[in-house]
């Protein structure tokens, strides 16, 4: 954790690229930065189109429960013999 200053240089005063986005100067905290941002930056992406498929589906699917409800009340209404049938 030397690379961790606090002493105003770098990001935030972090000691995280303090030379800027100079690759050869980097250490391993600045290359583990930049995979958690990608991570960070990837997962909400595919979380939000995962959503996005989803809630765009909800309709349908609402639809069809509904109408499968519908069917099977009027499969038993027609099966039930009543007096008028």
């Amino acid at each position: 954790m030397s690379g961790l200053t606090f002493d105003g240089s770098g990001l935030f005063g972090t000691g995280l690229f303090p030379a800027g986005f100079d690759l050869s100067t980097w250490g391993p905290w600045e290359y583990a930065a930049v995979l958690a941002g990608a991570w960070v930056v990837g997962s909400a992406l595919f979380t939000t189109s995962r959503a996005a498929k989803y809630a765009a589906g909800t309709p349908g699917r609402l639809r069809k429960r509904r109408a499968a409800s519908l069917r099977k009340r009027a499969a038993a209404l027609t099966a039930k013999k009543g007096l008028f049938s």
